[in-house]
């Protein structure tokens, strides 16, 4: 299917148990914002007529933000004890997309749109922040076309942390100072 649909991203079967979609505190539910906004029944009851529309505040942001540092850390690691270039490459990609993913969550309240699609989330932040445009160009194309050099890689994930998490960081202070993994829709 790739060699088919190059641009074709991640593609993701997840089975959600009732008490993920409806949490008994009535908090923000990531498994019901992904059935509300971008999924698809292939069996059993589709359950979209009984989520309400959601909404795009902290609550959808804030998992993107506050997993960035685990996220390149995590990344790194692979790519500096990757013996193969395939385990590079996998590093690289997933550090890529953890670094898009956090910086259109900066934006996503304030554009009010939601999208997976790396290109789309790229321009979004562009948009509000056009003196990081070229940062994060390097970020897309070592998601979109990821690279088998560690040292390479290494220097783009370093680059982007160095601008990318003391937004992140700020965003968090304002918005999530315990650092709690769910806020309240």
């Amino acid at each position: 299917m790739r060699r088919r649909y190059p641009r074709l991203g991640r593609i993701t079967v997840s089975v959600f148990d009732w008490k993920a979609v409806f949490t008994p505190d009535g908090g923000f539910s990531p498994a019901r914002f992904a059935l509300a906004v971008n999924s698809i029944c292939i069996a059993g009851r589709n359950m979209s007529r009984m989520l309400s529309p959601q909404r795009l505040d902290a609550a959808v942001a804030n998992r993107d933000i506050l997993e960035l540092r685990g996220r390149l850390l995590r990344a790194t690691n692979r790519i500096s004890t990757a013996r193969t270039p395939e385990r590079v490459k996998s590093g690289a990609q997933d550090a890529a997309i953890a670094i898009i993913s956090a910086a259109y969550a900066l934006v996503l309240e304030r554009e009010q749109v939601y999208t997976e699609d790396l290109d789309l989330r790229r321009e979004l932040f562009a948009i509000n922040y056009p003196a990081r445009r070229d940062d994060l160009e390097l970020a897309y194309i070592m998601a979109t076309k990821p690279m088998s050099e560690p040292l390479r890689a290494l220097q783009i994930i370093d680059a982007a942390a160095r601008w990318l998490t003391p937004m992140t960081d700020a965003w968090l202070n304002a918005n999530n100072p315990q650092r709690a993994e769910q806020l309240r829709a």
